[in-house]
């Protein structure tokens, strides 16, 4: 880790590796709430164990060697994160996918890839069923949405989603794995070869708007450019452990990844995940009380938010930052927006 260049901040650190930055922000802020989702909040010494353990898993039991490919299909739920640094810690590279691609364009991001394991939220796991054997995927985790909730929320919820509401539909895989058999696996050790800022972490594809999606190579220097370039452009949004933001867009995104997977978590902030944005009902009750100070979304959001009756009632009273990005910006959003926050929105604009 080195300091900011001349010119810059120099209190922001700039880290070769994303590797440096997860390992560091572990240890500096164990104690802090890092994410929060279904009413229930991870500290940071959480997250980190238990991406320890997802690391170890796929090491170990799976024998996946450092620089295998793992997709991840899943909405901001807690499974995210978790996968997540656990790939960085084990040395593997991550497949971002969309929970919401049909069987055509799986089946293309998993062979393009080259991805060996797919880790699948089980609402969308059809999909994956129908094309999974036509793939050079060798393990499928499947998990259900609250399997990293604790009892017996957890299985109240999976109860719900599965049965109740009947959200889950029928699938099968020869061999698949549920994700809480990885609590019986005993976390082992592993070597990791220390990667450098030219080693690929992320496999980020594109909206395939000209073609086929193509996949983006991302290395740990990239991200953690991107990480120090953010914080230097925009300092307020991330001034420490009392951050509060809201993660509405999806962390398969490579917008949201970076802002709240690597941003925000090197601060020490809190992530509110919202795992359906579009359900606004539910997005409402999971800010009510909660002393947001950075929201970020797109014009959509922003536009359908802005005539939820519940959503204008939130105290706005700690939100400094919101930013927009994906599509163009509206001006009657922007508008409506500041009259009912009194937060100007800030519009970016990035390639994956």
């Amino acid at each position: 880790m080195i300091k900011a260049q001349t010119g810059f901040s120099s209190d922001i650190p700039r880290y070769q590796t994303v590797y440096d930055l997860v390992e560091d922000t572990f240890n500096k802020h164990a104690d802090k709430a890092a994410f929060s989702c279904f009413g229930t909040t991870l500290t940071y010494r959480d997250i980190d164990l238990k991406s320890e353990r997802f690391a170890s898993f796929l090491r170990n039991r799976l024998q996946l060697k450092q620089g295998d490919r793992v997709a991840i299909q899943l909405p901001n739920i807690f499974q995210f994160p978790v996968a997540m640094y656990g790939l960085v810690k084990a040395g593997l590279v991550a497949i971002n996918v969309n929970p919401l691609y049909t069987p055509r364009e799986l089946k293309h991001q998993l062979n393009d890839s080259g991805a060996k394991v797919l880790l699948v939220l089980s609402n969308v796991a059809d999909s994956a069923a129908e094309v999974i054997d036509e793939t050079c995927v060798e393990y499928v985790i499947v998990t259900d949405v609250g399997d990293e909730l604790p009892t017996p929320k957890r299985q109240f919820l999976n109860f719900a989603v599965k049965y109740l509401k009947g959200m889950v539909p029928k699938f099968t895989f020869k061999h698949a794995i549920k994700y809480r058999d990885i609590y019986s696996h005993t976390v082992e050790p592993f070597h990791v070869e220390t990667p450098d800022s030219d080693t690929l972490l992320v496999l980020q594809y594109t909206g395939g708007t000209t073609g086929v999606s193509k996949g983006a190579m991302l290395t740990h220097g990239n991200l953690a450019s991107n990480v120090w370039q953010m914080k230097t452009h925009l300092p307020e949004a991330f001034l420490g452990p009392d951050e509060i933001f809201v993660a509405c867009l999806p962390l398969y995104h490579i917008y949201a990844y970076n802002l709240h997977g690597l941003c925000a978590f090197s601060t020490g902030g809190c992530n509110i995940l919202i795992p359906n944005p579009r359900d606004f009902k539910a997005l409402v009750a999971a800010l009510k009380n909660v002393p947001f100070t950075v929201l970020v979304g797109i014009n959509t959001l922003f536009r359908g938010l802005i005539r939820n009756e519940g959503f204008k009632k939130l105290d706005f009273s700690q939100l400094k930052v919101t930013s927009a990005g994906g599509m163009a910006l509206t001006e009657d959003a922007a508008a409506g927006w500041y009259k009912i926050t009194g937060c100007k929105v800030i519009e970016g604009y990035g390639l994956t």
